[in-house]
């Protein structure tokens, strides 16, 4: 699910394998469904491919230009590419097949699985992303990267410089594997996101349960600090993402969650704990904090559970 700032009131929804884009309003009793997208590309489609992330131009009202992450099936061969797309002339609700333009292609990747796939733009008006795998760790932990243009005109194919900021999985029990979930930002510039595996919590979950984390820059360099560990329990492997609700951290967690149907979601907040709060404001001025003040005790609000879908041993 992703949207521009054009006071347009439009919200758009990906569909993994069919590589669909729908917009509809922002409204709760809307039929008004309307295809924006279908790549114009053939993708590849397996468990962990398709058409992965959406992200619009901060300001789309006047480029009209929104980004694409998919799975590319260029003669048989496996790559990942961002795309640039602009929205029709003629119609703001259709994109303009014919724009398309790589800005970033992957090297071949001879497997189906462990795709990353988030793509959105900070408030620093740069493109960021993930990749469940790869990284300069030994254990191939995933990346946290931008794409920024390059600084002079050049002829296409135009390929953007990709620049990793952060390769996960250099120590033990650190976060690895960043899910699906998109990047969030805070005022400081820290970035929040989780990852499906790391930690130090083991036994069932293999190399860890998954975790919350923070990267945040200091002195020319990005550093990592875990904010939640998951354990054997509800929400662990988390695939999706965080969000602020303005004082504390929203996560909501799909799958993998032994109280619920498989697609059943159950969010959780994350709060600072009291010692947190007394020396930091998250979202504000976190950088500042230290490894322990930034620790997240983990609450779930009972109304936001779907008890009709949920399992419930009892």
């Amino acid at each position: 699910l992703a949207y521009p700032d054009d006071g347009s009131g439009l919200l758009f929804v990906v569909e993994q394998h069919v590589a669909k884009i729908w917009s509809f309003p922002d409204e709760p009793q809307t039929s008004d469904k309307q295809l924006f997208l279908e790549l114009p590309d053939p993708i590849h489609r397996g468990n962990e491919e398709g058409l992965l992330g959406l992200a619009f131009h901060p300001r789309y009202r006047q480029t009209g230009q929104f980004f694409v992450y998919y799975s590319a099936n260029d003669g048989g061969k496996r790559y990942s590419v961002v795309a640039r797309f602009q929205v029709s002339r003629d119609n703001p609700r259709r994109a303009d097949l014919a724009s398309e333009q790589r800005i970033w292609v992957s090297a071949e990747d001879p497997f189906e699985n462990h795709n990353g796939g988030t793509i959105v733009f900070g408030p620093d008006g740069r493109l960021y992303g993930t990749t469940l795998v790869g990284g300069n760790s030994t254990v191939n932990g995933g990346t946290v990267f931008t794409l920024t243009p390059p600084p002079t005109v050049c002829r296409t194919p135009c390929y953007w410089i990709k620049t990793t900021l952060w390769s996960f999985g250099q120590n033990d029990g650190d976060a690895h594997n960043p899910g699906y979930g998109d990047l969030v930002f805070d005022g400081a510039g820290n970035i929040y996101g989780t990852t499906e595996e790391g930690g130090t919590t083991q036994p069932p979950c293999g190399p860890g349960c998954g975790t919350v984390y923070m990267l945040s820059r200091s002195q020319g360099s990005w550093n990592e600090t875990l904010i939640y560990q998951f354990g054997d329990g509800p929400g662990y492997h988390p695939y999706a993402g965080v969000a602020f609700d303005g004082r504390d951290m929203v996560r909501e967690i799909p799958p993998h969650d032994p109280w619920c149907k498989p697609g059943c979601p159950i969010r959780r907040f994350l709060r600072p704990s009291r010692r947190s709060r007394e020396s930091c404001r998250l979202g504000r001025s976190c950088s500042r904090c230290s490894n322990s003040a930034v620790s997240m005790a983990i609450t779930t609000p009972a109304p936001i559970v779907d008890r009709a879908r949920a399992q419930v041993p009892g």
